[in-house]
């Protein structure tokens, strides 16, 4: 059903039964239909000075998977840039994009290795990736497990719970020196 933009009236009730019976509540709401390409805007929009317009278009690109061959490239520039923060935001939408995402795991495996350029929540974003889309390979497992048991990294629990979900996807075969419930 296509609903022209506008202003509406969005009417709520609840019969919650004795001895309350029925709440009703009206509520104004306006439509907004976006205007000519959004994907477009969101790109121009990762053009801005403002970090937190940068950020939110960045978000947004999440939802143009239709558009991939469009949007994963830009994803993947991202990774260099100058903001850790849109750096960060950049792996976690390239999350939403898993097919191509899991063409460039030799990148993200890159990243969670990074310890000195790499800052802690750009590893725990690429651990993650690499959870979800790799393979099972010794190389994605013993990458995970090294991070896992840095002791002096802050973030060590979700090193932890990326190698967990890696092993959910990938159990160690059976009579394996260790045990999973050792972590």
């Amino acid at each position: 059903m296509d609903v022209a933009a506008g202003e509406y009236e969005l009417t709520a009730s609840v019969d919650l039964g004795e001895p309350f019976g029925l709440i009703e509540e009206t509520h104004p709401v306006e439509l907004v239909v976006p205007s000519g390409d959004v994907l477009a805007e969101r790109l121009e929009e990762l053009k801005a000075d403002d970090e937190e317009v940068r950020r939110r278009a960045l978000i947004d690109l999440r939802y143009f998977r239709s558009e991939h061959e469009t949007v994963v490239p830009v994803l993947l520039d991202l990774l260099n840039d100058e903001s850790e923060r849109i750096r960060m935001v950049a792996l976690s939408v390239l999350g939403s994009y898993r097919e191509q995402a899991a063409g460039h795991l030799e990148l993200f495996l890159s990243i969670l290795e990074d310890t000195e350029r790499r800052s802690v929540s750009e590893r725990v974003q690429a651990a993650y990736l690499i959870a979800r889309l790799a393979p099972n390979e010794g190389r994605f497992r013993e990458a995970l497990e090294a991070a896992a048991e840095d002791k002096d990294d802050p973030r060590v629990v979700s090193f932890r719970s990326a190698l967990s979900q890696y092993l959910r996807r990938h159990p160690k075969p059976a009579g394996s020196s260790e045990q999973e419930g050792s972590r």
